[in-house]
């Protein structure tokens, strides 16, 4: 049978069983759940196949629940949409009803929260790889439209080669850089970032933050974290509007590249949206190449 659970109701006990069956699920959204302060606390479900109806885990037998899923709602700091963060294969039957089981209470858990708050909670945005066809499909059968596409891009560290623009590490652990951080990212996007979610990564993802300063101005910034089978992220790429096209974005890029091969990393990767040819081209000359799409998805 099918059991859909939240964090919350879990057992401490059970809770080390879970981090322990995470296996090919996304070990991010597991951290997120339990770390991120942009949780929406009863909407962090998990999706088991379990022999018992009552209680989870047999105190000798943890694996008589298996994990097949996981999934939670996020606030975003601009109240203009909730994000849903969702993992689970549905190649399978199982796999199958544990998704409409999560998705069932996820999407009673937004409903919930539209209803009290129309204009806060309006629309519920979920992120999926173009290349997942079953995953795609499930969602638009659940009513999820596409809206907008990303590139993921991939740039393989070569020999050295000399840097052309300094840059200095800001330390975002005091709440004044924190600050101006934020004010400068939400320049650069246009939306303000979260700053529990800067905070999740620094604390949790091992994030940090390489910037370049105009009269003690923080006008551009790349996050960069460890990726899996050594690659590191490097994203939330941003430059102030009357700073753009002189090239720092690319010379801070090219001195974080030089930095992270040196610490061993075989490669840097960013997501970026389809539709920011200027972004794109940027990547592109110093390196950077497509190697799949990401698809937005909207539920209202």
């Amino acid at each position: 049978m099918i059991r859909i659970l939240s964090y919350k109701e879990l057992k401490e006990t059970e809770k080390e069983a879970v981090f322990q069956q995470t296996g090919q699920l996304s070990p991010h959204i597991l951290k997120e759940i339990r770390f991120h302060q942009d949780v929406i606390p009863e909407s962090a479900l998990f999706a088991f196949a379990s022999e018992k109806k009552t209680g989870l885990l047999a105190a000798n037998a943890p694996k008589k629940a298996e994990l097949l899923g996981l999934g939670v709602l996020m606030r975003n700091p601009a109240d203009t949409y909730v994000s849903l963060e969702f993992d689970v294969d549905v190649r399978d039957s199982r796999g199958v009803d544990a998704a409409v089981g999560l998705m069932n209470h996820l999407m009673d858990c937004f409903d919930s929260l539209h209803e009290e708050e129309p204009e806060k909670y309006g629309t519920l945005r979920m992120w999926c790889k173009k290349s997942d066809t079953a995953l795609l499909e499930f969602l638009n059968d659940c009513g999820f439209s596409e809206k907008n596409e990303m590139l993921k891009m991939r740039k393989a560290f070569e020999p050295e080669k000399t840097a052309s623009e300094p840059f200095e590490m800001l330390d975002l652990l005091r709440e004044s850089e924190m600050e101006e951080y934020l004010n400068a990212n939400a320049e650069g996007f246009g939306i303000p970032d979260s700053p529990n979610e800067m905070r999740f990564r620094i604390f949790h993802c091992q994030a940090r933050v390489f910037g370049v300063k105009s009269k003690d101005r923080m006008i551009a910034c790349v996050t960069v974290w460890p990726e899996k089978d050594g690659w590191s992220a490097t994203e939330n790429v941003f430059c102030r509007t009357d700073f753009r096209r002189q090239g720092i974005t690319s010379g801070l890029l090219l001195a974080v590249h030089q930095m992270l091969r040196k610490e061993g990393a075989v490669g840097a990767c960013l997501n970026v949206y389809a539709d920011d040819e200027p972004a794109i081209r940027m990547y592109e000359k110093i390196g950077y190449r497509e190697t799949g799409r990401l698809v937005e998805l909207h539920y209202q």
